[in-house]
């Protein structure tokens, strides 16, 4: 089995007493009551107690929440306080977010993210730069009892950042009429619901999709913090670069949309 990913059911979060998500239907019923498995760092920032129930509507915005929470917690989100920012602040949501050649992490090293959420409360993206060595489509649709068709095991499923990663998102091009989505761009969308796994098991799903556990995540100011230190370097999003060519390909192609030898970019300045 698949850690997390058994209780994986979109439509409710419900949190028990050790504040992690539960099923509270066994049956897979998917239209009786199916949850959602969501282990929260800190659930009750969010008015979360046992036996809690939350549209899946809202889901998104507590995992991003508490993505922040989990990455650095550099203010109290309950307040709003915020630090101090630059005037000539700007999302980035949208946005690719390039690692610079010196970003050791090996969980970024080389990578491209595809920014989802970003304002001066913090940021959420989704790593387009790595697939799962031991997970395919096919054995996530089996853990979630949904029917596939014959080629869903060449479906690959990318790890999506070091947070929440036994969660599932697709980000995914048109069509966007899906429970749970939240839009990014008005050509892009971050969705986590039973039915648009369904459609792509079937092979009905999205043209442009990505299936991802896990989630990148930045406290208010870190993001920008580390594009100031040179880690990142952003670029405009690029559909042909998030589906179409090769993973391995994904990296240097993003510097190149910006006019930047890959070679060069260790002393230059990210853009905030």
């Amino acid at each position: 089995m698949l850690a997390g990913l058994g209780h994986y059911r979109p439509r409710f979060l419900v949190v028990d007493k050790d504040t992690h998500y539960e099923d509270k239907n066994k049956t897979n019923n998917a239209d009786k009551g199916e949850t959602i498995f969501h282990r929260f760092y800190k659930p009750s920032e969010y008015g979360l107690t046992p036996n809690s129930t939350l549209p899946a509507s809202q889901a998104f915005s507590c995992l991003w929440a508490d993505a922040q929470l989990h990455c650095g917690n550099l203010c109290n989100l309950q307040t709003g306080e915020t630090p101090d920012m630059d005037q000539t602040w700007q999302s980035l949501k949208g946005k690719f977010l390039i690692a610079m050649p010196g970003l050791a992490d090996p969980n970024f090293y080389q990578s491209v993210t595809c920014l989802s959420e970003h304002n001066q409360k913090g940021a959420m993206g989704i790593v387009i730069t790595r697939i799962h060595p031991e997970v395919n489509g096919q054995m996530i649709f089996d853990e979630l009892q949904i029917p596939t068709f014959a080629e869903a095991h060449r479906i690959p499923v990318h790890i999506g950042g070091p947070v929440h990663a036994n969660e599932l998102f697709v980000l995914h091009g048109e069509p966007f009429d899906w429970e749970g989505s939240m839009m990014v761009t008005e050509e892009l969308a971050l969705s986590n619901s039973r039915d648009i796994l369904q459609a792509i098991a079937m092979g009905k799903g999205p043209r442009s999709f990505i299936i991802s556990l896990g989630c990148a995540g930045w406290g208010p100011g870190q993001l920008e913090g580390e594009i100031r230190g040179n880690a990142w370097i952003t670029c405009s999003y690029s559909e042909e670069i998030a589906f179409r060519l090769d993973v391995d390909q994904r990296w240097e192609a993003a510097m190149k949309t910006i006019g930047i030898d890959p070679a060069l970019l260790s002393d230059i300045p990210g853009h905030a």
